[in-house]
This record gives structure tokens, sequence and C-alpha cells, in this order.
């Protein structure tokens, strides 16, 4: 670049420098400020199924064992209850009925 002959040339050269260098920051901006945006999703994404992943493979909470062995007790207590007529049912002996002679008609 030549040597500015005046301060009006001089300014000038200096506005188009720091121009281009503006111009050259905004562009690389962008592209970051795009780039840190995708990052961003991505890890969020990530974020999500790895939330996902520990909820599957979480242990069980001594809370967590204590309701499902409530819920077997109440399971327990009612097969016990439907079991009870099965067993008197069986334990009795049947009952045979007579068959009674079929009857002649008199006509």
């Amino acid at each position: 670049m030549a040597r500015p002959q005046n301060s009006r040339e001089a300014a000038d050269a200096l506005r188009t420098a720091v121009d281009r260098t503006v111009q050259a920051t905004v562009g690389q901006a962008s592209a970051s400020r795009e780039r840190a945006q995708d990052l961003v999703e991505e890890v969020s994404q990530v974020a999500g199924k790895l939330r996902d992943t520990l909820d599957d493979l979480r242990v069980a909470s001594r809370e967590d064992v204590r309701e499902v062995e409530e819920r077997l007790s109440d399971i327990e207590k009612r097969l016990t209850a439907l079991e009870k007529p099965a067993t008197k049912a069986a334990s009795k002996p049947a009952v045979k009925k007579s068959k009674a002679a079929p009857r002649k008609s008199g006509k």
C-alpha cells in the first residue's frame, strides 16, 4: 500500500482498513455463533439421552422395595382368599343324585 500524501488520504486508508477488519471479524463471529449454537443443541440432546439411560439403570431404593413387598403381600392375601373356597369344595365328598326310574304314562 502506498504511503498517503495528506491527512485526508491517511484517514480514508485507515477507515478502509478498519472496515475490512470489522467485516472479516463479523463473518467469523457469525460462523462461531452458529457453531456454538449447534454444539449447545448437540450437548442438550446427549444430556437428555443420558438422563433417560440413567433412569432406566437406576437402582431400586429402599422405598421402591418396600412398595413391591406390600403389593406382593396384598396379592398373596388375595390368592389365599381365592384358594380357600376351592380347598373346601375339594374336601367335601361329591353328593350323588339318585336317578328316579322313568315313569310310564298310563294311556
